[in-house]
């Protein structure tokens, strides 16, 4: 703006969108994004109703910590990426928060240069 109020230019900012994370909102199950450490890098909208945990940009705590639920991957999520693998785990729960017999679904992804873990918790049907 000028000094006689008129609008001389326009700034805008442009926030590309995020292609990794509107995948995983699209999945109704709770999702993560785990990074080679064991620390959450990202939870899909499903994932704090399921667990309590308060979304925040960036890393919010360790899986481990913040579901209650053992984070043990056999292989990197590089090594899971090259070699296309996806391990299925049977846990039983007695989590107030899911309670029941889940489905840990883990596999690699490689994104921007860094690869991390996808982590699913899938209930079984009874």
């Amino acid at each position: 703006m000028d000094a006689g109020g008129t609008i001389t230019r326009i700034a805008t900012v442009n926030y590309p969108e995020n292609g990794l994370r509107d995948g995983l909102e699209l999945l109704l199950d709770p999702t993560f994004l785990v990074t080679e450490d064991g620390e959450i890098q990202y939870a899909n909208r499903t994932a704090p109703l399921a667990f309590g945990i308060r979304r925040s940009p960036g890393r919010c705590g360790s899986f481990d910590e913040k579901t209650g639920l053992a984070f043990q991957p056999d292989a990197t999520p590089l090594d899971m990426v090259n070699r296309r693998a996806m391990v299925e785990t049977q846990i039983d729960s007695d989590l107030d928060v899911i309670a029941g017999r889940h489905v840990m679904v883990m596999t690699g992804v490689s994104f921007r240069a860094a690869a991390y873990y996808v982590v699913m918790l899938r209930a079984i049907d009874g």
